[in-house]
């Protein structure tokens, strides 16, 4: 089956770019080093192209009622031009993906989802609409590319070459978004990320995406694939579905069960989750951080020490696991029994890497503090 391409498919090849596939898209993993791409972000700037994105759009009457059942974060009160990290549960609450709703007007609203999953919500939407009148639903991810700038020069690079929008840029708060003009069109500019650091993420046509993205070249940003991107994401916590999320885990589960909200409106889950987040769930997403030299990967077991000290229980398995270019350590995320996340000092817990038992030490919240714009 041939693979999807971005609009940026080519640039990407002329820099020498190493090509994988994901969900279906070829797609850069990195253009130099993992490393140096991750640090570029961390200190400077650097660029992704993240056209993989679906778009999906919800219109009408009945659209706050509409999202408000299949969500679990609020809808109602999101403002225009406000952004908002959601997910989209099934009918047991479940995550079905997890997304980012813009609110455009009153009963407008751009859900961006992720590359693996924009067939499956669009289809799930269509189906779960069929009881609503006034109701219209669109995907529209073949009509966009999308850019994400991110990094402590992001908005200084983005005033460069958006210079007549400096004081809306400045002003654009995090978790926000603004319509304006590059090259007379229109594009859409948010204050999001999904690397811990200020930054925008920028939806707009084909072609313009190639000029974008040329401008930011020219001003030595550094452009940066998915190996980067998913290092910076684990570093400040930010889960990926199909690691960290999935259908078969609620979002309190999946360590996300802030955005579990006590709505006024039923939503699937509702009960389950608030009771969830009341008490705690059986088993959770726990961070760590290796004691020795390793990295761990995904699928890679964790064992509890038992009292005899020469026997091992396997508890979980690794979620998400690499190298952190911050903490010159092995991290990761794996999905244990909640008395670890509470106990952790209790407890002698090791990861099995190449037949041998490595120690690895619970983490509590994110191992990098995020540093975006509030």
């Amino acid at each position: 089956m041939k693979l999807k391409t971005t609009p940026l498919n080519s640039i990407h090849k002329k820099f020498k770019a190493r090509m994988i596939d994901f969900a279906g898209w070829e797609m850069p993993v990195q253009y130099t080093s993992i490393i140096e791409e991750h640090l570029a972000v961390r200190n400077r700037i650097g660029i992704f192209d993240v056209s993989h994105m679906g778009q999906i759009y919800v219109s009408g009457n009945d659209s706050v009622f509409f999202l408000e059942k299949i969500t679990c974060n609020y809808v109602e009160d999101q403002k225009i031009k406000q952004v908002r990290y959601n997910a989209i549960l099934n009918p047991y609450g479940g995550v079905k993906d997890d997304v980012t709703i813009f609110r455009e007007s009153e009963k407008d609203f751009l859900i961006i989802v992720n590359a693996s999953n924009t067939n499956k919500v669009f289809q799930y939407l269509l189906l779960e609409a069929e009881n609503y009148k006034n109701l219209e639903i669109f995907d529209k991810s073949d009509e966009f590319a999308m850019i994400a700038i991110q990094g402590p020069k992001a908005e200084e690079i983005t005033i460069k070459i958006l210079n007549e929008y400096k004081h809306q840029i400045e002003n654009l708060n995090y978790y926000y978004f603004d319509k304006i003009y590059f090259h007379n069109e229109n594009i859409l500019i948010s204050r999001t990320g999904y690397t811990g650091e200020d930054g925008f993420e920028i939806l707009l046509n084909k072609d313009l995406a190639i000029q974008l993205w040329s401008e930011m070249i020219n001003l030595n940003a550094q452009p940066c694939g998915l190996g980067a991107r998913d290092s910076l994401r684990l570093e400040v916590m930010y889960p990926l579905y199909g690691h960290e999320l999935n259908e078969d885990r609620t979002p309190v589960e999946s360590g996300i069960g802030w955005i579990v909200k006590e709505k006024k409106h039923y939503y699937y889950g509702k009960e389950r989750l608030l009771l969830q987040k009341k008490n705690h769930p059986e088993n959770i997403i726990v961070p760590f951080i290796l004691l020795e030299n390793g990295i761990p990967r995904e699928g890679y077991k964790i064992f509890k020490k038992e009292q005899n000290k020469f026997s091992f229980t396997e508890i979980g398995s690794v979620q998400s696991g690499l190298y952190s270019p911050i903490l010159k350590k092995g991290i990761g995320t794996a999905f244990l029994p909640y008395f670890y996340k509470e106990n952790q000092q209790q407890n002698e817990i090791f990861i099995e890497i190449r037949d041998k038992k490595i120690p690895i030490k619970i983490h509590q919240g994110p191992f990098v503090k995020a540093k975006t714009k509030k």
